[in-house]
């Protein structure tokens, strides 16, 4: 039908049921209306089966044109007049948070830009290609990690070629839900957050005189719908990558908040600083007064010169000295920041590792059983002991405990198994040997000068083979380019990060097993400090790796000391625990009985700090986005997009 001919159409059909109140024209009012109604919604059925397979940029081109043709159809015909309102959004698309409202009034007022809506598209067409995209990608993700191990294993996968069915389970399901429910969850509560604001701010427009009270309720936005959004960690059951997340979450919310305070500091810092070092205005003299210049001026009083200072009046060596102080502690305080920032990475690395090994020696119960698998094998002690490197570790554990002085806490922290004995027996000395630690870390090398020598070589030997493969497949996979035009500078690259990372990981076992026994010769005795200490040591090796790995070293190892300390804490009795008896549990205070749940119960515990991180993470990611570093900001860009 020519469009002309169907508005005219349109627009006497609405005369006439205007003019009559018959049942009959308000039926068919009822199905235009109904109809139209049903045509909007195909739309957005369309563009949201079309996001499916189209990227961002063909979905909204897509749904751009979509939607220029819906505004055609409704230019030519009398929907617009029918269905006019004087609330309706003088500018912005279906569903998303406008620039400029129109109120009762008719007096337009500008919605603040920290309050808009910047994702393309309309809010429910957003969070529904989020949520179908994260779980495509959350599912591809979990069954590739799963089954990336069976392809270095041919002959296996040749044999049972079943097995690449057996991650498409309920566990691989109930990742990818995880994920596509906390990011459309975010998308959509930080949407629904903005609309709520925005309509309070419609009403009592007065209320928003301060400039900067938009971005604060934008970073408010964003912290409370990541919060909300992170319950979808419950969809996860499987406790041990549920535990990984809610900590690896956690560190990221550290590092990227200190980041930020340490920003905001070093700015007002600077502030401060040059506030304290301007000058005072000039104060006008009488010369300046009638017209002298200082030229003139010299020329028609010329100062007479100085006479040379006497003993007197010269300045003394405690002046001179007090002098050299000030201007070093000044220059020491001009690169106080950088320093900060530079020794951040190290810092963190020393003091995870100080709990790290520490629970190795004297807490392997607080170790996660996977990551206490990984130190047992770089380690050395799997190649040294084999199949028997558990209770061998345990023994050690306790030989520690019993020679330092603590023989309380042997089996508080390293219990035996049923039938396997005490260990309460001391270790046979060998000739030259003057403590049993010695005997125990190195059987084999009566000469803890020796075993250090040995023990480099073969950790640098042992990293080699892990480093070399994991280099080369991250320069093929991210660097191709850069080979191909330069391979013989890649290969230079390839060769000195591998051996750069390889010595770091080699003098980091070396100054774990050795630092303790120059500890013991030294001082003649055994104290439980010494396994302290020597983690620290072993920490400050990540100085030999580039300056950008450092922080990604320690940040790797702080959530496993977190988890340590925090289940070394329970052992303790520091942390309260909820008494396993009714009647005693009945008898505590219901404050200190919550409290107990919140820190000793990780089903309670972990999604309450995830959601705190999660939280932190979103409103650092919304409003101060310079703060992450890159490459996260790329992934989360990917998975949260603009909102």
């Amino acid at each position: 039908m020519d469009p002309t001919a169907a508005a005219a159409a349109t627009t006497s059909l609405a005369a006439s049921t205007a003019a009559s109140s018959s049942r009959a024209g308000a039926k068919v009012v009822a199905n235009l209306l109904s109809a139209e109604t049903f045509y909007e919604n195909f739309l957005e059925l369309l563009a949201q089966l079309t996001s499916l397979c189209l990227t961002d940029e063909e979905t909204e081109s897509i749904a751009s044109s979509l939607k220029r043709f819906h505004a055609t159809l409704q230019r030519v015909s009398s929907r617009s007049s029918m269905s006019g309102s004087p609330t309706a959004w003088r500018v912005g698309g279906s569903g998303s948070i406008p620039s400029t409202p129109i109120a009762d009034d008719d007096s337009p007022w500008e919605v603040p830009k920290p309050l808009r809506c910047h994702h393309a598209g309309t809010c429910v067409q957003h969070c529904t290609r989020g949520w179908l995209r994260s779980f495509a990608v959350g599912y591809m993700i979990k069954y590739a990690v799963g089954t990336l191990p069976l392809l270095f294993s041919p002959r296996k996968l040749l044999a049972r070629p079943d097995l690449l069915r057996r991650e498409l389970n309920r566990d691989t399901v109930q990742f990818a839900l995880f994920l596509s429910s906390f990011t459309s969850g975010y998308k959509a509560l930080y949407c629904a957050l903005r609309r709520a604001v925005t309509a309070v701010y419609a009403a009592r427009p007065h209320w928003w005189a301060d400039a900067d009270r938009p971005a604060f309720l934008k970073k408010i936005a964003a912290f409370l719908a990541g919060t909300l959004a992170s319950a979808a960690i419950l969809l996860d059951r499987n406790k041990t990558r549920r535990t990984a997340i809610c900590l690896y979450f956690l560190t990221r919310a550290i590092e990227f908040q200190t980041k930020y305070n340490f920003t905001e500091w070093r700015k007002n810092r600077e502030l401060r600083r040059l506030g304290d070092a301007s000058p005072p205005p000039p104060l006008e003299s009488a010369d300046s007064a009638i017209g002298i210049t200082p030229r003139e001026s010299a020329t028609a009083s010329p100062v007479p010169p100085s006479s040379p200072p006497s003993p007197k009046t010269a300045v003394s060596r405690v002046d001179q000295a007090r002098a050299f102080l000030a201007a070093l502690l000044k220059r020491m305080d001009d690169k106080l920041p950088d320093f900060l920032a530079g020794s951040a990475g190290v810092v963190t690395m020393m003091l995870a590792s100080s709990q790290i090994l520490f629970a190795y020696v004297a807490m392997p119960d607080t170790l996660a059983q996977s990551y206490m698998s990984f130190l047992l094998t770089h380690g050395g002690q799997r190649d040294r002991m084999g199949p028997l490197v558990a209770h061998a570790l345990r023994l050690m554990g306790r030989t520690v405990w019993r020679t330092s002085g603590h023989a309380d806490k042997v089996d508080l922290f390293c219990p035996m198994p049923h039938g396997a004995g005490t260990g309460a027996g001391p270790m046979p000395l060998r000739a030259g040997d003057r403590f049993n630690m010695c005997a125990m870390i190195h059987p084999d090398t009566p000469s803890c000068a020796g075993f250090s020598a040995k023990c480099f070589v073969t950790s640098f030997i042992r990293s080699a083979k892990l480093y070399a493969p994991l280099n080369l497949a991250m320069t093929l996979v991210l660097g191709s380019k850069r080979a191909r035009k330069a391979p013989l500078q890649t290969m230079v690259r390839l060769v000195t990060s591998t051996v750069r990372s390889s010595t770091f990981l080699a003098g980091y076992v070396m100054t774990a097993w050795t630092a303790t026994c120059i500890f013991r010769n030294a001082t003649g005795t055994e104290h439980i400090s010494f396994y302290l200490v020597n983690g620290m040591l072993s920490g400050a090796w990540s100085l030999i790796e580039a300056p950008s790995r450092r922080l990604e070293l320690g940040l790797y190892c702080l959530p496993r000391a977190l988890e340590s300390l925090w289940r070394a804490l329970i052992i303790l009795g520091v942390l309260p625990r909820v008494p396993r008896d009714a009647a005693e549990r009945a008898a505590m205070p219901v404050a200190k009985r919550a409290l107990a749940t919140v820190l000793t119960d990780k089903r309670v515990g972990e999604p309450l700090y995830f959601a705190l991180s999660t939280g932190l993470l979103m409103a650092l990611y919304e409003a101060e986005p310079h703060i992450i570093s890159p490459g996260y900001k790329n992934v989360m860009t990917r998975f949260f997009g603009v909102n």
